[in-house]
């Protein structure tokens, strides 16, 4: 379990007749709890009726990109850590780009996300967590320079990464 970094959430369910009582608050809030302690980074679920889409969101639930994600519709996910949040601001030393597939990065497309930060000062404390789908490719930029290209699943040395909706980045060794 040390590498998970998501948990997914497949079966919540509460009887017709004990809806709207606060039931479902308590043992989703049970559920949470236990997946912090876990060291999970993430818990994401497919909100399955459409009717529970505002129960999820009243727990703070995002929506992902199911098409371009490769997840079904009406997916959600909620982080579960504090984590970096995403800038465009330019005078950053680093800027990250994630392409939804290789080709439009190595044709030197736009990226489908893009954010700015300092590694150096703030990875540790507010890692950085975005849904994407493994196949994703990523480009780390130091001054705008290009000093990282690859394809998420290849992103990370510590762990063998063959399939999930998030690229994590807690470390990122730049000294060259």
């Amino acid at each position: 379990m040390e590498h998970t970094l998501y948990l997914n959430l497949d079966i919540f369910c509460v009887h017709e007749e004990y809806r709207k009582k606060g039931y479902g608050t308590i043992g989703y809030n049970v559920f949470e709890e236990y997946a912090k302690n876990k060291n999970f980074k993430a818990i994401i679920l497919h909100c399955a009726p459409k009717e529970s889409y505002s129960f999820w969101k009243s727990f703070r639930y995002k929506d992902l990109d199911s098409e371009r994600l490769y997840q079904p519709e009406l997916s959600l996910y909620k982080s579960l850590i504090n984590q970096m949040q995403c800038s465009n601001d330019a005078s950053q030393k680093y800027r990250n780009q994630i392409f939804y597939d290789d080709y439009r990065a190595r044709s030197g497309n736009n990226p489908d996300k893009q954010w700015s930060f300092d590694y150096t000062s703030e990875l540790k404390e507010t890692p950085i967590l975005i849904p994407c789908h493994y196949d994703s490719a990523i480009q780390v930029f130091e001054n705008n320079k290009e000093i990282v290209s690859n394809r998420v699943k290849y992103f990370s040395s510590k762990q063998k990464i063959t399939d999930f909706p998030f690229v994590f980045i807690d470390d990122l060794n730049l000294d060259r």
